[in-house]
């Protein structure tokens, strides 16, 4: 058990290494309940979850919430702005084949 609660830490740190900020990142990732892991593995069709497996949702989360804001801010650079809008985050999720609508 804690192989791959070590495993999983180190996965997420070093996501975020290169990324100006990480440090905010991390303690942000440190926000996310077990409560709200649950929540999302629910929604997603899953019943029974083991300890371990808290710890590995929370780092998918994580790389997902990098890898979308990381090309939100490439688009937002792109626009020559420096702050991230809704239409920055549609896009990189519509990137990512993600459609949200509303």
């Amino acid at each position: 058990m804690q192989d791959s609660t070590h495993s999983a830490r180190m996965s997420l740190r070093t996501s975020v290494q290169n990324v100006e900020g990480a440090a905010e990142f991390l303690d942000m990732a440190e926000l996310i309940r077990n409560k709200d892991i649950k929540k999302v593995m629910r929604a997603g069709g899953v019943k029974k979850i083991n300890k371990p497996s808290y710890l590995e949702g929370k780092a998918q989360l994580m790389d997902f919430i990098a890898e979308v804001v990381s090309v939100a801010v490439i688009f937002m650079t792109s626009d020559g702005r420096k702050t991230i809008m809704k239409k920055d985050i549609d896009a990189a999720l519509e990137r990512r084949g993600m459609k949200i609508y509303g």
